[in-house]
């Protein structure tokens, strides 16, 4: 055999093996594209159901999705995006539905299903969602658990997008334990980075402000004001009526830790204003804006109002865990009802109840309320008492400005 015909036969089968390999690409892009085009239409009109409110039916088509049937497992890098995405709708359908638990127990199932469309591929969504749903609940150190566990998982074909999606969550689900607070800084600006890559930064707002609060535990008020004003323009920018609010209604909570009510009012009037306002709203985050505006309300003296803004506020929290608004508006509630000589005892009740059932944070501002209350009417043992149990549950989750006053009063009194 010559070279020549050496060369040619050589040549022959390589046009032969690249016509197959081309035959075969061109079979796999026409089922991929098939596939995509029938799971995208699936999304697309469960988001519709989502936004329009009717959160049975999109939780259905969101589910229906993720089973879909497929033969050829070479196409699932195309569908793994679509996937990521329908696991962080479910959570949030049902979280504004106000199933919390359910929610949970959705994900958990979802976790050890193996029919999902993309198999393994997405375990770390799923488990990056389902600490981000278990720390909507209260069960804040399996939410903690779940995340260091995803945290260890390989991310599988990553874009930025999912990146900041786990990224976020973590930063959130890590800001629920005190003790985790270099964890809080570290995943925020590492979310901050892979935003910053993405077309969609319609979670950058979230992000900035969740790292201001986490600069407001720590004392650094000057950073936190810098986080706030950037997460508004950010909101500003993409017409997010929503976070606009959110962190307008934070720079309200600001103004009331620095007895600057005036200033707290003009924030949270206008956070309250521009929430109003918006279609698909947020319980949790339309519940806190109410609930701070009453808040303010109550620093003014002007009962009726703190009653119509804590009432507005319920309607959202009803349905949610206790900590997810309900103990904040149980503190309110209290503080107003035990100022008044009719209704002392049951505001009394009602802020006993939120020290024993609320978060750290809360439960230091209930037993703080409770031991002013008390020595105020020269009930002296229940004072001390609750002082001192205000003193045990001070803690890195609460304001250093509260914190401040807490000694400042602790001492006037025992020096007295």
């Amino acid at each position: 055999m010559t070279r020549h015909t050496t060369r040619v036969i050589f040549h022959t089968l390589l046009f032969i093996a690249a016509c197959g390999l081309m035959a075969a690409c061109g079979n796999k892009v026409s089922f991929d594209t098939n596939l995509l085009t029938k799971t995208k239409r699936i999304y697309e009109k469960a988001a519709k159901s989502q936004k329009d409110g009717d959160y049975d039916k999109a939780k259905a088509l969101y589910d229906s999705l993720l089973h879909i049937h497929v033969t050829d497992t070479t196409t699932n890098d195309s569908l793994l995006p679509i996937v990521s995405k329908t696991i962080t709708q479910i959570m949030n359908t049902m979280q504004s539905q106000g199933k919390p638990d359910e929610c949970v127990e959705y994900l958990r199932k979802l976790k050890t299903d193996r029919n999902i469309m993309t198999g393994d591929m997405c375990q770390r969504d799923i488990s990056v969602t389902l600490a981000y749903a278990i720390s909507r609940t209260e069960d804040i150190d399996g939410a903690v658990k779940e995340m260091d566990q995803a945290m260890r998982m390989k991310p599988c074909n990553p874009s930025h997008d999912r990146l900041f999606r786990d990224y976020a969550y973590a930063c959130a689900v890590y800001f629920c334990n005190p003790e985790r607070k270099d964890d809080v800084n570290r995943y925020g600006t590492m979310a901050i980075h892979e935003i910053s890559q993405c077309e969609n930064k319609s979670g950058e707002s979230w992000i900035t402000a969740l790292l201001g609060m986490s600069y407001i535990r720590s004392g650094e008020l000057s950073n936190a004001i810098n986080m706030f004003k950037q997460s508004y323009a950010n909101a500003s920018n993409r017409h997010d009526t929503l976070s606009m609010a959110n962190t307008l209604n934070l720079m309200a909570n600001i103004m009331i830790n620095w007895n600057l009510y005036d200033y707290a009012n003009e924030y949270a009037t206008k956070a309250v204003a521009m929430s109003g306002s918006v279609r698909d709203k947020n319980p949790k985050i339309c519940s806190n804006i109410l609930a701070n505006k009453a808040l303010v309300m109550e620093k003014f003296g002007y009962a009726d109002s703190v009653q119509y803004y804590l009432k507005r506020a319920h309607e959202f929290t009803k349905n949610l865990p206790y900590n997810s608004g309900n103990s904040d508006i149980d503190l309110i509630r209290g503080e107003l009802l035990a100022n008044n000589p009719s209704t002392r005892a049951k505001g009394l009740a009602i802020l006993n109840h939120v020290a024993n059932n609320a978060t750290s944070g809360i439960k230091t501002k209930a037993y703080y309320t409770l031991a002013k209350e008390y020595i105020a009417h020269a009930e002296i043992a229940k004072g001390e008492a609750a002082l001192d149990s205000t003193i045990s549950t001070l803690s890195i989750n609460t304001s250093p400005i509260l914190v401040n006053n807490i000694y400042e009063y602790a001492l006037d009194y025992y020096v007295s």
